[in-house]
C-alpha cells in the first residue's frame, strides 16, 4: 500500500535539494522557484521517498501554493491533487496558472477549483488563467 505524507521543511533540507534542482530546470517553474525559495515548503513523501514539494503562502484573504513540483517518477499518482485537496480543505484558495501548463490546470480542477477568468500577473505581465476555491460552509464548521 502506498503512503503519502505532507511534511513542512525548509528549502535548505539536503533531502529536498535534488527536487529543487530538478524543478528549476522545468520550463514553468524555474523563475518562480528562485523567487520563492526563502519560504517554508511542504514536501510530499511517497512511500518514504521525497516525491515533490509545494510552496504555500497567504496573499490577502486567499492562500496560494506554488510552485508545485512532483518528480516525474511519481507523476500520475494523484500526489498534487491530494496535496491541493488537503491543503485547501479549510482555506480560501486562488491559483494563477500558465494556460500551457496543463498538468497544473488538471490538478487544480480535479481538486475542486474552478476557473474564474484570466489575469495579467508576474514580472513579465503574463496572461494567466485564474482559478479559485472556497471551502463549503460545512467544511468550515468545526
Amino acid at each position: 500500500m502506498n503512503r503519502l505524507l505532507f511534511m513542512p521543511t525548509k528549502p535548505s533540507d539536503p533531502k529536498v535539494q535534488p527536487l529543487i534542482e530538478a524543478s528549476i530546470k522545468n520550463d514553468f517553474l524555474g523563475e518562480i522557484v528562485r523567487e520563492r525559495l526563502n519560504n517554508q515548503i511542504v514536501v510530499f513523501v511517497y512511500d518514504g521517498q521525497y516525491a515533490g514539494y509545494a510552496v504555500p503562502r497567504q496573499e490577502g484573504l486567499y492562500w496560494r501554493v506554488g510552485p508545485i513540483y512532483v518528480d516525474p517518477k511519481y507523476q500520475g499518482k494523484g500526489i498534487a491533487k491530494a496535496f491541493i485537496t488537503s491543503f485547501f480543505e479549510h482555506r480560501k484558495g486562488r491559483a494563477y496558472i500558465d494556460p500551457a501548463n496543463l498538468s497544473s490546470s488538471k490538478a487544480f480542477l480535479a481538486a475542486g477549483f474552478r476557473k474564474t477568468g484570466k489575469v495579467l500577473r508576474g514580472s513579465r505581465g503574463d496572461l494567466l488563467d485564474q482559478y479559485e476555491w472556497t471551502p463549503s460552509s460545512k467544511a468550515l464548521q468545526w
